[in-house]
């Protein structure tokens, strides 16, 4: 089914603030994910690859990604966050992580995705991803 036809009722949601949660759900069925990795159940994305940025790199990426989560923590506009019970495992460490994600009018990340990947493992997130969070362009200031 085609996304132009499906209709939903919004009447059928009784309080204002379910109205506010189903219109932010559906303004953001199209956003990227990023920092979801392989797994049984999700079979459609990569393993993370460690040690692919410097310190500088990991640690202005990190810097970057939580003035995002910061926005995301006070829910100011459309960012989010969003809880679930259990906790995801490192794909690199085997450790237990959180389970929280956040929610921009972009993208959807995991709550570990800035700390445990990037700053901690040096993971490389997408180019779309730091081109959102503004380091590309940072990036190219400098050059």
């Amino acid at each position: 089914m085609e996304d132009t036809q499906k209709i939903v009722d919004i009447q059928r949601f009784e309080t204002e603030n379910q109205r506010q949660e189903l219109h932010f759900y559906m303004s953001n069925i199209n956003v990227k994910r990023e920092g979801f990795w392989f797994s049984e159940r999700e079979p459609q994305y990569l393993m993370p690859i460690p040690n692919v940025l410097t310190e500088q790199e990991a640690f202005d990426i990190y810097t970057l990604i939580k003035i995002i989560e910061d926005k995301c923590e006070q829910d100011v506009g459309c960012y989010r966050v969003t809880t679930y019970r259990g906790s995801t495992v490192s794909r690199i460490t085997g450790q237990r992580l959180g389970a929280t994600e956040y929610v921009t009018s972009s993208f959807i990340f995991p709550g570990d995705f800035g700390r445990h990947y990037v700053l901690e493992h040096k993971v490389k997130p997408s180019d779309d991803f730091l081109e959102y969070i503004g380091y590309l362009k940072n990036k190219n200031k400098e050059k």
